[in-house]
């Protein structure tokens, strides 16, 4: 997992990315992996093509810098074309960028204490294609509200015989 963040915003990443780790997923943070004189860019590329999972923290911060706007365009990219999943998480008081709106995100403004690391255990599971650590589904609701159970796997529907005897057909070039 990467972790993309805006510089100023890189106490509150690197408390978020130090939790994760101890957690026990395999996070990529800049600040621990680039080594002098290594390429920054370059190991963003390599990144960009090898993990599994993103979080891009949206922030005031993000949404101003230039760096953190490219590196978001990169992560938007790379989620659009292979399977890469991008979990946007919202600090601060920064809305919602359109293109993100689009995926499940964690919202961690206005949360501190145990309510941070509940949100954190929460995120964690998400990432690992788990139900929530208390074993509860929260339904997501339209707006600004956590969408996080929209990630979370679902228990298989029992299958049902229709109505009508039907027949799908199917066409490919």
């Amino acid at each position: 997992m990467f972790v993309s963040y805006a510089s100023e915003d890189a106490d509150w990443a690197r408390g978020l990315a130090s939790r994760l780790g101890r957690r026990g997923l395999h996070v990529v943070f800049d600040e621990w992996d680039v080594l002098p004189g290594d390429v920054g860019v370059h190991h963003t590329e390599a990144a960009i093509d090898s993990v599994a999972c993103a979080l891009v923290v949206i922030s005031p911060a993000s949404r101003t810098s230039p760096w953190a706007r490219e590196e978001y365009a990169a992560w938007v990219t790379a989620g659009a074309r292979r399977n890469l999943r991008l979990i946007p998480v919202l600090i601060g008081d920064a809305p919602l960028p359109p293109l993100t709106a689009s995926r499940v995100w964690r919202d961690f403004r206005h949360v501190d204490g145990p309510g941070y690391e509940e949100k954190v255990d929460e995120l964690v599971a998400a990432v690992r294609g788990e139900t929530a650590p208390d074993g509860s589904r929260r339904s997501a609701a339209p707006g600004l509200q956590d969408n996080i159970a929209a990630a979370q796997p679902l228990p298989p529907r029992p299958l049902t015989p229709p109505d009508q005897p039907a027949v799908v057909l199917c066409y490919a070039a």
